[in-house]
């Protein structure tokens, strides 16, 4: 179908009814900068569709019906930079899934089903500015998760089923303005280390329909920020 359009640079193919793609299909668009599918029917994604695509900043996959991604679904996306793929059904990423990413600047997976992340899940996301998880399925977090994420400015990680945090589990997050916690299953918050380090924190959301922590959050807010 783009055969031969070798100085294409975006393409939308949002709005349709997109089930699958070829895996060739977009073969011969080196110089494509960013691709649009959000919004279709794609229930998986050929590990070999964007192999040619060494040139893509933007990739939008939100509003799919994605379950999983073979870890080398964005393998040669050297340059990516957005990555959108909110509003899926995805359950698990692969530790690996972003290794070759390293660019990537904003990362939105909220809307999914994540019940879990490996501590390399984003082990090589050093330039990220954004990383959105919430409205997922989490109900912990590794320790280390975020350590490497030095240039993160928004992390959103409300309306998971997040019961607890371990003790500073946002070390490393010198950059962090916006932290959104709101919307889970934690009563309190009991470690005074908690937000130890944020001294870049400009938003902090932490409300609850069903709490009963403000009395320790405030002293754990007065101790640490």
């Amino acid at each position: 179908t783009f055969s031969g359009l070798k100085s294409l640079r975006v393409l939308h193919l949002q709005y349709n009814q997109l089930s699958s793609i070829e895996a060739s299909m977009f073969n011969d668009l080196h110089s494509l900068e960013l691709l649009d599918l959000k919004k279709n029917q794609l229930e998986t994604v050929n590990g070999n569709l964007f192999a040619n695509l060494r040139r893509l900043r933007v990739l939008e996959l939100s509003d799919n019906q994605l379950k999983t991604l073979n870890a080398s679904t964005f393998a040669s996306l050297s340059e990516l930079e957005i990555l959108s793929l909110e509003k899926n059904y995805i359950a698990i990423l692969d530790a690996n899934l972003f290794k070759n990413n390293a660019k990537l600047k904003q990362l939105t997976l909220y809307s999914n089903n994540i019940d879990d992340l490996s501590q390399q899940s984003f082990a090589s996301l050093k330039k990220l500015k954004l990383l959105d998880l919430s409205r997922n399925r989490l109900s912990s977090l590794h320790v280390d998760l975020f350590e490497v994420l030095e240039n993160l400015c928004d992390l959103y990680l409300n309306e998971n089923e997040l019961r607890s945090f371990e003790n500073r589990t946002f070390k490393g997050l010198k950059e962090l303005k916006v932290l959104k916690i709101q919307g889970n299953k934690f009563y309190e918050l009991k470690e005074n280390e908690l937000f130890r380090g944020l001294k870049s924190l400009e938003e902090l959301f932490i409300y609850n329909d069903t709490t009963n922590y403000i009395s320790s959050l405030k002293a754990t807010l007065q101790n640490e920020i």
